[in-house]
């Protein structure tokens, strides 16, 4: 099946992603999204139902850490991927 030159730079970019050395940085991404999504739909839902105090804010700071962490693997995942691609233009140069 031929790719038509129009889409021709799209087919070479998934190629170039799917490449062993950007596997790990990949996956760290789509798991950070996949966290983001599934909080944003059920995020709240903690905070709907009665808890006691305690429980509420123990799950807050694990709802904190986990925010931070994940935000953190989603900027050093971009910044690996960026770097990445980078010197392997740079060594075709």
């Amino acid at each position: 099946m031929r790719v038509p030159e129009k889409y021709q730079w799209a087919v070479t970019s998934l190629v170039t992603l799917s490449r062993r050395e950007y596997a790990p940085s990949l996956l760290v991404l789509f798991f950070v999204c996949l966290f983001w999504g599934l909080a944003l739909f059920g995020g709240l839902q903690l905070l709907s139902a009665p808890h006691s105090a305690v429980v509420t804010l123990g799950w807050l700071y694990l709802m904190l850490f986990l925010i931070t962490a994940s935000a953190a693997a989603g900027v050093f995942a971009v910044r690996d991927l960026a770097r990445k691609a980078r010197r392997r233009r740079n060594s075709r140069a």
